[in-house]
């Protein structure tokens, strides 16, 4: 499945039963953002800052050499076993 970040969080907290409020916002400060999430986490704002710097990049795997070591179909992103 090719997904955005948003589209895995919604389909996440739905599998979960979850409610969650996904706000837009026009800021892009990843300090102010990762120093917010410190406060609420136990994890380091320089830690956060670097994992949401990466939401930043698209990533689509297109080698399926994967698929020689793992002989099994892959479900999608949404569905329970």
């Amino acid at each position: 499945d090719t997904l955005t970040y948003h589209t895995m969080l919604r389909t996440f907290a739905e599998l979960l039963n979850k409610k969650r409020v996904f706000i837009p916002c026009p800021l892009s400060d990843t300090r102010l953002f990762s120093y917010l999430a410190s406060l609420l986490t136990p994890v380091p704002a320089p830690i956060t800052a670097c994992l949401m710097e990466g939401l930043q990049n698209e990533v689509i795997c297109q080698d399926e050499a994967i698929k020689a070591y793992l002989p099994f179909a892959p479900l999608t992103y949404g569905k329970r076993s």
